[in-house]
């Protein structure tokens, strides 16, 4: 059974409209988190090391894949309600499948290693021991399957093997992203042995403490992935060649996302404690239930990014203003959030 932890970390972007009873959503006043700008100049001095490591992780290609196995697809989940669907801007989204432009409901069940997208067929794709780290390597517009092997620190990418690649080791964080704005996902890992993050065709960076849990995101708006980490001890972000930004407390989850459609990732926390969401610069949303996995993305192809909950005791899916999907059995991991810290649950 999935154990949702303090801090967790998504994968996409998305905006939304629900079907869930009242009880679940309200827009609340709230005291929201603050930047705290006194803090800025000394936390960058104890955060960042200008420094360049030049050990470098091991890059070998055409290593061995993973047993696939393909077949049928499983109807094992099934929609409860239809989706309203809409025209609008391609967002960015690591989780489309299809390349639609849509954020996909999926779930990697991992008592058996396959792969359920909703209205796709089923695939197998994992060993025990291995983090989901979909992505578009190939930048194609699709998401492909892949995983990171901490035994061995290699990438397997499905269907195909010219790209697995060796990029890593035992007790890396694997944060796939688009560093050089080029249009495909990179293979990144941050270590927090020494906080360096060793990006592919990259110099390393150190960035960050030991402590901090990685949150790479497009901050700026400027196209590209930037480096960032989240500071558990003073709920402050830092954003590589940014001002540090205060925002968040004690047991929050992390869910940094375009939520209001512009172009850049914003700042925000889901806070567990009372089903709250924290967006900076908008007003707080309540929209949860104890226990719910937040599952933010675009699940309406606008370009903004959807609060969204996955309620794992019922298996569904809850998109705020939108619909309810039932898509989960227990177990099962939905690959909408990221494993910040390697330990193959969601988030922190």
């Amino acid at each position: 059974m999935i154990n949702v932890k303090k801090f967790w970390f998504l994968f996409s972007l998305g905006i939304v409209l629900g079907l869930v009873s009242c009880n679940y959503l309200s827009v609340q006043e709230a005291s929201t988190p603050t930047i705290n700008g006194d803090e800025i100049m000394t936390q960058i001095a104890q955060t960042v090391d200008a420094e360049m490591q030049k050990e470098q992780p091991e890059m070998i290609t055409n290593t061995p894949e993973p047993e696939a196995e393909e077949e049928a697809p499983v109807a094992t989940p099934s929609l409860e309600v239809q989706p309203v669907q809409y025209s609008g801007a391609v967002p960015y989204s690591h989780i489309d499948f299809d390349g639609d432009g849509i954020t996909d409901i999926a779930v990697l069940r991992i008592s058996n290693g396959k792969w359920y997208v909703k209205d796709q067929e089923v695939s197998s794709w994992y060993q025990e021991g291995d983090i989901p780290v979909p992505g578009d390597y190939d930048g194609d517009g699709i998401t492909d399957k892949a995983v990171f092997r901490p035994s061995t620190g290699t990438w397997y990418i499905k269907d195909k093997s010219d790209m697995n690649t060796k990029w890593g080791q035992a007790g890396d964080v694997p944060m796939p992203g688009d560093y050089d704005g080029d249009g495909d996902t990179d293979f990144a890992i941050f270590r927090p042995s020494n906080a360096n993050w060793y990006i592919i065709g990259q110099e390393p960076i150190k960035w960050g403490n030991t402590e901090d849990i990685p949150v790479p995101c497009d901050y700026d708006g400027d196209g590209d992935t930037d480096i960032a980490v989240y500071r558990l001890e003073n709920g402050n972000w830092y954003v590589k060649d940014q001002s540090p930004v205060s925002w968040g407390q004690a047991d929050d989850i992390l869910v940094p996302g375009d939520y209001d459609g512009n172009g850049t990732c914003d700042f925000a926390v889901y806070r567990p404690s009372n089903s709250t969401w924290y967006i900076k610069d908008q007003e707080p949303v309540k929209w949860g239930y104890p226990g719910d996995i937040p599952v933010p993305g675009d699940y309406n192809g606008d370009g903004a990014t959807d609060i969204a909950v996955l309620r794992t005791a019922e298996g569904k899916w809850y998109i705020m203003d939108q619909f309810v999907v039932t898509w989960y059995q227990d177990g099962d991991y939905p690959l909408s959030v990221r494993d910040t810290n390697a330990d193959g649950d969601p988030y922190q």
